[in-house]
């Protein structure tokens, strides 16, 4: 039995068909103090399909399902010599979610990292999820402009996708 965009299972639950998936990046260099948190920034939607921002950092879902979120973002460390460090995590709904934290180290100014990985998030609908992050030095997620000397587009400070991974719910 069907009924719009959800169907009636054997066990007798009503669950969602929707797929659902949206493509964001940020075109500004971002910084937070160190030693404080901030929600890593996503200022342009590419496409949008049940999966939407607010708040410039918030990656809301219209339905429930097991999410694929996956970014990639650059990282520079502006000065200094020592090691220092980046850490990056998720949260939903403004709770941290256990053991999903990564810690990226700098051994040198002026070095840049790219961060890269992927989650599977078990949301609900009007759920939302941000990546967060805190540093211990002058580091920054980076955008870089294009370039007309070594041929390249833009360099966004992230790039991130959402896709809902389960055909019907949870």
């Amino acid at each position: 039995v069907r009924d719009g965009s959800n169907f009636l299972r054997d066990d007798g639950v009503w669950s969602d068909i929707t797929k659902a998936n949206g493509s964001f990046l940020d075109l500004t260099t971002q910084t937070v103090t160190s030693g404080s948190i901030e929600a890593v920034k996503l200022g342009t939607t590419i496409f949008s399909n049940g999966v939407t921002i607010s708040n410039n950092s918030r990656i809301n879902v219209s339905y429930t399902g097991v999410y694929n979120l996956q970014f990639s973002m650059q990282l520079r460390r502006t000065t200094g010599g020592g090691a220092k460090q980046a850490v990056i995590w998720i949260r939903v709904n403004g709770v941290d979610v256990p053991n999903s934290a990564t810690i990226v180290t700098f051994q040198a100014s002026s070095d840049y990292l790219v961060t890269a990985w992927n989650f599977f998030v078990d949301m609900t609908a009007n759920q939302y999820v941000e990546l967060m992050w805190t540093q211990d030095d002058s580091i920054e997620l980076v955008t870089e402009p294009i370039n007309t000397i070594i041929p390249h587009p833009a360099v966004p400070s992230i790039i991130l996708t959402m896709n809902k991974i389960n055909k019907y719910g949870n």
